[in-house]
Formats: structure tokens, sequence, C-alpha cells
């Protein structure tokens, strides 16, 4: 399971470095060029949020540049870019990719901690709203058809979440909100900027009374997949059990990808003026 694990960390990491050493400037040039007035734009700040989606994508093609991934591909024959940023330059990313590649929608993905009690770990939830401390609210135009354990609220985008069940109960009657995030805020208010067309879907992965060992919050917060092979490796000989915590937890942000990917694509269809390529 380790084995297995670091592997797919290793990998990983060197698939991130082989990004970042392409000049971006030629390349960037060469895929604006191609992919301008693409039909969807996916904006995340986790790349396990978006690993399922980006698998799904033909002909794909990885550049870097102004601080953040590009993936550019095919998604059912409709030219999408999917941009990974960290959560401080996640807004200047989304300006950016809107800038350059003039999509028809902006979908912010993500994975979210609930802060009411009626949301489980797997919900997705579809924010109509967005808000952050000390920030106004950003509304958007969101009429989806609700299912099963899918949930249409306001996400509150914040970078350090209480750990204490009292205290997020306690922030979502403060914001009237459903969940947390890190970043979709950001995402929201480039979108508004700009005027471009935006919706936000995020899978749920932390009920209001997790908990999570302080050896996997460690590896979570790495930045770099090596950093998380070193947590990986420091946590599991300080506790065995890490392995089988952090094993789960992976499996459990694939899962949620996936969920997301679907949630993508089910959207294509519905973009306005969906762009397809000649």
């Amino acid at each position: 399971m380790i084995r297995h694990f670091l592997m797919k960390l290793l990998r990983s990491a060197a698939q991130r470095r082989l990004v970042e050493a392409v000049d971006p400037s030629a390349r960037l040039a060469a895929a604006n060029a191609d992919y301008r007035d693409v039909s969807l734009a996916v904006v995340a700040t986790r790349r396990d949020a978006v690993e399922p989606l980006c698998e799904r994508l033909e002909g794909a093609v990885a550049t870097a540049g102004a601080g953040f991934e590009l993936r550019l591909g095919k998604l059912i024959g409709q030219r999408t870019v999917v941009a990974v940023d960290d959560r401080e330059c996640v807004a200047d990313a989304t300006s950016s990719v809107i800038l350059a590649h003039q999509p028809a929608l902006v979908v912010a993905v993500g994975l979210a901690t609930a802060l009411v009690k009626q949301l489980s770990r797997g919900d997705l939830v579809l924010a109509e709203s967005f808000v952050a401390q000390g920030e106004e609210v950003v509304r958007i135009d969101l009429r989806p058809n609700t299912q099963n354990s899918v949930h249409v609220g306001r996400l509150l985008s914040i970078t350090a979440l209480p750990k204490a069940a009292k205290s997020r109960l306690e922030m979502a009657d403060e914001f009237g909100v459903l969940a947390a995030d890190s970043s979709a805020y950001g995402v929201a208010r480039a979108c508004r900027e700009l005027q471009c067309p935006m919706m936000a879907a995020h899978v749920v992965t932390m009920e209001v009374d997790d908990q999570r060992p302080a050896d996997v919050e460690h590896m979570l917060e790495q930045r770099s997949w090596a950093g998380r092979a070193g947590a990986l490796l420091g946590g599991v000989t300080r506790r065995p059990g890490a392995a089988t915590d952090l094993w789960n937890r992976q499996q459990q942000l694939w899962q949620a990808g996936e969920r997301l990917a679907e949630v993508v694509v089910q959207l294509l269809p519905a973009s306005p003026s969906s762009k397809s390529s000649a």
C-alpha cells in the first residue's frame, strides 16, 4: 500500500516538473491560439480535484504560465481548459484564463467541508452565492435541477477553518452558508468583474464533526507531491496506522474528483452558446 501510494506521488511530481520545464512563452502562445473561445474553463486549487477530469481530456496539452498550471484538450469534442493554481492567486489565474481563452462558462470545482449537519461526505454542493470574511456577497444566476445528495446554497471561502464542530456550526449561522472551501470566492469575483458566466461545484469530503489525524492533516497541507511523500514517510514512521488513514483519504479524494468530472461533463451541453472546434 505504501509503495503504491509513494509511486503515485512520485509520478505526479515528475509530471509537474515536466510541465514546469516547458518554455511557457512559445507553448502558451500556441495553446492560446488553438484554444480561444473554448466551451468551458475549469478552475481549481487542488490538483487531485481535477485529476480524473484531466484524464478524460482528448489530445491534452500540459503547460504552465503566469504561476499556474494549464491542461488544454477536448472533452466530448469540445475545447476545454483546466487551470490549477494555489488559493492566494486563484482570482488572478481565473482572470488570465478568461482573457486568454474566452470561455462560455467558468466552473470552479473543489473539495468542501460541511458547516451544517445536513451535509454528508460525498454530497455535492452547487453554490448560488459566495462569501469571504470581510468581503461582500457575490451572487450568480443558478437554476440547477436538484437531485438526491445535491445541495444548493452559499459557499464560504476561508483559509483557516475552525476544527471544532461548534465553531463550524456558528460560522454557518453567521454567514448563512452550507459549506466552506478555500478559493471559490476569488473565482466568483474574477468572473463578476469580467462578466463571465460561472458555476461552482464542490464535493463534501469532511462532515461538520469530522477531525483528521494530525499526520494526515500535515501531509495534505503540503503543496508539493515531494512534500507529501516526505510527510507520508514521517507519519508512517511515527504511527504505522497513518498509512491506512492516508490511503483511505487518497481514495476519498479520487472518488470526489470522479464525481466532479461527471458534473463538468454534464455541464458541457448546457454551457451558454457552447463552442466546439471546427
